[in-house]
């Protein structure tokens, strides 16, 4: 990633696409039920429309309103789950806020973005999953949120070298 293009903070195109590809893929997935399965307790609704249109708004928004950003993706992650809503590909989204977040505000906060996320997440994989399918999911969500900053601190810190 272009150093430079983290500076500017205002939404740009790369935004708007990252957002509305995101938000229409978690929609496809919930809608039509290919991929990724998840809970699939709940059929995609007006309720899991605007947790779409919020994910997307708020990715779409991330470098303007970094922490605010991240909060909204969290939170509409954890109830896409908790309502009971198909599929799984929302868990792009922490990785999304994680490396927005290590990117934009720096390494530290990528961690405890990456923290906050294992919370997020092993908080609904406990809620939701039976004991031995918690433990499966929540290494791979450890694993992906422990991921996110490290590589995108490194990415960073790699383009940063080159612009010098």
């Amino acid at each position: 990633m272009n150093a430079a293009w983290f500076r500017d903070r205002r939404p740009s195109r790369y935004d708007l696409a990252l957002g509305l590809v995101t938000g229409g893929v978690i929609a496809f997935n919930g809608i039509t039920g290919i991929g990724l399965g998840g809970v699939d307790l709940r059929r995609f609704d007006v309720v899991g429309a605007l947790l779409v249109a919020a994910v997307t708004a708020a990715t779409i928004l991330r470098r303007r309103y970094p922490v605010p950003t991240a909060v909204t993706n969290l939170t509409c992650m954890l109830l896409w789950f908790l309502l009971g809503f198909y599929g799984r590909v929302i868990l792009i989204v922490p990785i999304i806020v994680c490396v927005t977040l290590t990117i934009v505000l720096g390494r530290w906060s990528g961690i405890l973005a990456g923290l906050l996320t294992i919370g997020f997440g092993t908080g609904t994989i406990r809620l939701l999953f039976s004991d031995h399918r918690f433990v499966d999911y929540s290494v791979i969500a450890v694993l992906l949120a422990l991921s996110s900053p490290s590589l995108s601190a490194r990415r960073s810190a790699t383009t940063s070298r080159g612009a010098r």
